[in-house]
């Protein structure tokens, strides 16, 4: 005996491979039809006009284009957040070296400060008593 998903649980064969929120037939010719009629606001069904879809996708754009505009404007203020983050984080890799300098021990300079990066330094090692 054949199991068939479509039958089973009255869907579309685009729905069988779901495995949540599968449509039933009934369910998807109602919003067929909720998308070609629409209401008024005395109750009654009628076809769009040709003003009022107009008017629609310009509303769409709009809000497509304010949509856009906070998405721009949000990864630039996480760029700029980032960048700030790295300049910390290389001024405070300064001070820790500095810090470190200017303490007690000898030390030996291994690589001169390049790219931002602080320079670098190695400490003979000190025997503790």
């Amino acid at each position: 005996k054949k199991f068939s998903v479509e039958k089973h649980f009255d869907t579309l064969p685009e729905f069988a491979g779901r495995t949540f929120n599968r449509l039933r037939s009934k369910d998807i010719e109602k919003l067929a039809k909720a998308g070609k009629t629409r209401v008024d606001e005395y109750g009654d069904e009628h076809q769009p006009t040709e003003e009022e879809l107009q008017k629609q996708a310009k509303l769409q754009r709009k809000i497509a284009k304010k949509i856009a505009k906070a998405r721009s404007s949000a990864y630039g203020e996480m760029e700029a957040r980032l960048e700030r983050a790295n300049k910390m984080s290389q001024a405070e890799s300064h001070l820790v070296t500095e810090k470190l300098v200017a303490g007690k021990g000898r030390r030996r300079k291994i690589k001169g400060a390049e790219n931002g990066q602080p320079a670098q330094y190695k400490w003979r090692r000190e025997r503790k008593r």
